[in-house]
Parts: C-alpha cells; sequence; structure tokens
C-alpha cells in the first residue's frame, strides 16, 4: 500500500470524524452518528476519494487495511473534538446531555476513560474495515479493471559481472 494513500485517507477521516462530532453536539443526532461512524466513515471517505481520483485500484488486503485505518482516526477525531465540547457545554448549561463525560474527569478516572476511547476506537476500526471491504467488492464489480492489474509482477534482477 502507498503510504502517501494512507495519509490521505486517515487526514481526511480525521477531518470528517471532527465534522461528526460538531453534529453529534446536538443531542437528537447522536444515534446517527454513531450509526454512521461505525458503518459508513469509510465508504464515505473511499468513494470521495475516488471521485476526486486519489486512489486507484485497491484489492481485498488494501481496502480492509485502509478501512480500518480510516475508521481509527474517524473515531479519534471525533473523541478529540466531541470529548472537550461536551465538557465546555456542561460547564455552562448543567441540564445539558452529558453522556457521562464529565464524570470520568470528575473523578480522576481518566486513564480508564482513554482505555474505554481506546477500545471503542478498535472496535470502529474493525467495523469499517469490513464495510470497506465491501465498498471495494461493489466498485471492483462496476469498474473495468485493466488487464495489466491482475498480472502478477515478476521482477528479476540480475548479478553483475
Amino acid at each position: 500500500m502507498n503510504v502517501l494513500i494512507l495519509k490521505r485517507a486517515t487526514i481526511l477521516a480525521a477531518f470528517l470524524g471532527a465534522i461528526v462530532a460538531v453534529v453529534g453536539l446536538i443531542p437528537f443526532f447522536i444515534i446517527y452518528v454513531v450509526l454512521f461512524l461505525s458503518f459508513f466513515a469509510s465508504p464515505a471517505v473511499l468513494i470521495f476519494m475516488k471521485k476526486k481520483f486519489l486512489l486507484g485500484v485497491l484489492d481485498m488486503q488494501q481496502s480492509a487495511l485502509l478501512g480500518s485505518a480510516i475508521g481509527f482516526a474517524c473515531s479519534v477525531g471525533f473523541f478529540v473534538v466531541f470529548v472537550p465540547a461536551i465538557c465546555l457545554i456542561h460547564l455552562i448549561f448543567k441540564n445539558y446531555y452529558s453522556y457521562g463525560i464529565q464524570y470520568f474527569v470528575q473523578f480522576q478516572a481518566l486513564w480508564l476513560f482513554i482505555i474505554i476511547l481506546a477500545m471503542l476506537a478498535a472496535i470502529l476500526a474493525l467495523t469499517n474495515s469490513v464495510s470497506a471491504m465491501a465498498v471495494n467488492y461493489v466498485y471492483s464489480q462496476i469498474e473495468k479493471v485493466p488487464e495489466d492489474a491482475k498480472m502478477p509482477v515478476d521482477i528479476t534482477i540480475d548479478e553483475g559481472v
């Protein structure tokens, strides 16, 4: 896998996570945000990259790796924006939904909170990996793949005199 593609995908996913976190601050939309983060983050980034011609032909292993990186980066971007925003809003409006976040910070259980967020990010990476493989399968059925892409690469190195 090209490292440049992986870097671009993770940066796009982190921005997407931050945007989704701002939408998630509205309590009505939080269930839709969780569903989006769970299943539709990597397809959204992959489709965007395909439309902008930033992504070429991928096999299933590459799409799984890319999907898991997108899922992890999107969840980290979400948590980096969402958690401080919820804490700040809860300081101003006491009746606002806090989702229990300020209790972790208040009772010095920050290490437990970080472990929970890491586990959630790992779970979201796995689910986004599966959805990225599904998107790659659909794209492989729709697109015409050139014959050169299916041929195995045979590299021979001649030993010089």
